[in-house]
């Protein structure tokens, strides 16, 4: 009798061991390099969980579980006790997480479950730089001189513990009351690329701030109040020396082309595409002005002409509009250098004409090497040129006389200056007097070009792909030159 119900308790036994796990061991143990509770992990931090046994991979897998849910992958090590998890795109900054290993059985017994929590760290940084105007500015793009930019940061910083530079000078940055951004001013800088730097610094919890770079364009700009017209209006302004200047809205214009006429005096033809308060004086057309206004799709204003320039814009017309409602005399000037247009005149004389939307590209020309071109002279022309770095642009000397802008009291400034070599010729038009002859230029082929652009200068060529198409400039090397914001003044001038 005993000896059977030994037998049943031993039966019993296994039958519990087979169904049950073999109560008489213990469930296998989980650990994790990383504390319960830690802080400040790593964002890069891999979690490593160590078994006290070997486990089944795949069902050790289905019972592990990160909150919040974290992209990664499980993997076993060879020791089959050991599985490392790293995140995709690394932890969230200042995020606490929960990790969990729900209890399980595989063909080794029973697995305990277990939790734990961290709490990530955060690498103070700049997240953002934007314009006084809170627009987002882009690596590299052009900035206003002298207003400042807003630099906003992830973490609440501690001011006295970080340092700014620009161009490797300290900067005092100006706070904001929680910390989170500091403006940065860019007064005196020169114009031309300058570099922010966050060097040094810690947030308000003593955290290491990454360090930093950042490089924009410090442009000079003039802010002039304009009118947008969707051509080009192509003005005629005179440019002699006795009486002609100083001429009011050059700067305003995309493009002034110079070039030589009859007496050896030059002309000027004021390209606009947003037009100011006033232009003038205004005088009489040329050939080359006909050509200008075909090559850039606009229309052309202008005092008059000539009988023989009359007849040859008869034969091949572009959009011309003479003297009438808009144009008006100024007599504090003598004649004929008196002739202005305002600027409400000259949008509503251009509503008149039918010509599609035309824009001048204009974008920051990226450009390498060059020579010294801080100043240099155009003799056909008379004129000396001299580069302002502070301001990145070029002032214009012509017959001893510094080319002004009346409209704005200030001498006008070229932030590129571009020299077209091309074939000059007299023609038969009768210009001034009985038997002065006009000239004319060959604008729609090609020749080579010189241009000069924040101090330095460069060779290349220019182009028109036939006499309809506006210029291509191009470097020496080939690549396209583009045409910076701002005025661009063009000498025109033989031996092309």
């Amino acid at each position: 009798m005993l000896k059977r119900s030994l037998a049943l308790l031993l039966g019993a036994a296994l039958l519990i061991a087979g169904s049950c796990d073999v109560p008489f061991l213990t469930p296998a143990s989980a650990a994790l390099n990383l504390r319960d509770g830690q802080v400040n992990v790593q964002l890069d931090q891999p979690l490593i969980l160590r078994l006290s046994r070997t486990v089944q991979s795949n069902l050790l897998s289905k019972a592990f579980l990160i909150m919040p849910t974290t992209d990664g992958s499980l993997e076993s090590q060879p020791d089959g006790r050991s599985f490392t998890f790293r995140p995709t795109r690394g932890w969230l900054e200042l995020t606490e997480y929960h990790v969990y290993l729900a209890g399980f059985r595989d063909s080794g017994g029973s697995v305990a479950g277990r939790s734990w929590t961290f709490l990530t760290t955060v690498i103070p940084r700049v997240l953002s730089v934007a314009s006084a105007a809170g627009t987002a500015v882009a690596e590299g793009e052009e900035v206003d001189q002298g207003s400042p930019l807003t630099l906003t940061f992830n973490s609440r910083m501690n001011p006295a513990a970080t340092t700014l530079t620009v161009n490797g000078s300290n900067v005092e940055p100006t706070w904001s009351s929680d910390h989170y951004s500091a403006g940065v001013p860019t007064d005196g800088l020169p114009a031309g690329a300058a570099e922010l730097a966050l060097v040094a610094g810690r947030d308000d919890l003593g955290h290491i701030a990454a360090a930093w770079k950042f490089e924009v364009t410090v442009a000079f700009s003039i802010h002039i109040a304009t009118t947008h017209v969707g051509f080009p209006v192509l003005i005629q302004v005179p440019n002699d020396g006795y009486g002609a200047r100083p001429q009011a809205g050059l700067q305003a214009a995309e493009m002034v082309f110079e070039y030589l006429t009859e007496g050896d005096i030059t002309r000027l033809t004021a390209l606009y595409t947003d037009v100011p308060g006033v232009v003038g004086p205004i005088r009489s057309g040329r050939r080359i002005s006909f050509r200008l206004t075909r090559h850039y799709h606009g229309a052309l204003f202008l005092s008059g002409l000539s009988n023989d320039a009359n007849s040859v814009l008869r034969s091949d017309p572009v959009p011309a509009i003479f003297e009438t409602g808009g144009f008006y005399r100024d007599h504090s000037r003598y004649a004929p250098n008196n002739l202005f247009i305002s600027g409400d005149g000259l949008v509503y004389l251009a509503g008149g004409v039918r010509l599609p939307d035309f824009a001048v590209p204009k974008v920051r020309p990226k450009l390498s090497g060059g020579s010294d071109g801080g100043a240099f002279d155009v003799a056909e022309h008379h004129s000396s040129y001299r580069y302002d770095a502070v301001t990145g642009t070029y002032g214009k000397v012509e017959d001893g006389q510094q080319i002004m802008d009346a409209g704005l009291g200030q001498p006008v400034r070229a932030f590129m200056v571009v020299l077209m070599h091309t074939r000059e010729f007299l023609v038969r038009d009768i210009e001034s007097g009985c038997c002065t002859h006009g000239r004319d230029f060959d604008l729609d082929s090609s020749g080579t070009a010189e241009f000069w652009y924040r101090g330095l200068h460069y060779g290349g060529t220019w182009s028109a792909a036939d006499r309809s198409s506006p210029f291509v400039f191009r470097l020496s090397d080939g690549s396209e030159l583009t045409l910076p914001r701002g005025m661009v003044w063009v000498d025109v001038v033989g031996g092309g």
